[in-house]
């Protein structure tokens, strides 16, 4: 199982540019779960999911900016707004539940993307919307595989981020790579960065976390910084994103793909 999650930057700069490099590094990457935020077009998202061959699209609340892509059937959704707001925003935050229908003899897998306030001195906040999160997730998906993904605008010891790893999620990354910064907010690598939001510093906000009974190590195949090249000082996002491959355990063999 591979999952790809992007802040896409909504429609922002040569957004049409930027959505070329996208594409271009999906192709490649071939996932099977693809997380976006900030998108708010579902048409052209459609049309995204159409040109690289995903049959099936998962959209939360127009506001919330959150889809999903699949390769698997979806056998059930729900977008759920947290209460916890930030002051200083006007909108509300959201996290967007899928969940697939597997082959046969295979669970089922949930999924869940979100998109925290993003004010650095809003860790409070952050902290009370991963806690309405993770009530969430134990509503729809309590006794199941989970991954659980997006932009947490908020760093690997923050208390949100803390708060997801304390209920028993894995930070895939941290997991991987624990020695790596692995930033996915770069400004010296990113120009958009820079550009979208100057003066917030260099950090890892993007992750993917994993929540699986008897899981180790070994079956995490890969998991990288992804989005990073450049075509003519165009980045696909102001944003870089994750790839995150998941191995069957041992004995359990991969359908050809």
């Amino acid at each position: 199982m591979k999952i790809i999650t992007l802040n896409t930057w909504a429609e922002r700069g040569p957004w049409q540019e930027r959505w070329k490099l996208i594409q271009k590094e999906l192709i490649k990457q071939k996932p099977d779960v693809i997380a976006f935020q900030e998108v708010f077009n579902h048409d052209w998202i459609k049309q995204v999911a159409k040109e690289l061959g995903f049959r099936h699209c998962v959209f939360g609340e127009k506001t919330s900016g959150l889809a999903f892509l699949s390769q698997h059937p979806v056998k059930n959704n729900k977008t759920v707004r947290f209460m916890a707001q930030s002051p200083m925003e006007d909108y509300g935050r959201f996290c967007l539940f899928m969940e697939l229908k597997m082959p046969d003899k295979e669970p089922e897998i949930a999924f869940f993307n979100t998109h925290l306030s993003w004010r650095i001195h809003e860790g409070e906040v952050r902290y009370h919307q991963a806690k309405e999160m993770l009530e969430f997730i134990n509503k729809k998906a309590s006794d199941k595989q989970a991954f659980l993904m997006g932009d947490f605008n908020d760093v690997p010891d923050s208390k949100a981020v803390k708060e997801v790893v304390g209920a028993g999620f894995v930070d895939t990354y941290d997991l991987k790579w624990p020695e790596k910064e692995g930033y996915t907010w770069d400004n010296k690598r990113n120009l958009f960065a820079k550009e979208s939001k100057e003066g917030l510093p260099d950090r890892r906000i993007d992750f993917i976390f994993l929540r699986k009974k008897e899981f180790n190590k070994e079956m995490l195949k890969e998991v990288q910084i992804i989005f990073t090249e450049k075509e003519e000082e165009i980045f696909a996002s102001d944003h870089f994103g994750l790839v995150c491959e998941i191995a069957k355990p041992s004995g359990e063999q991969d359908e050809p793909r």
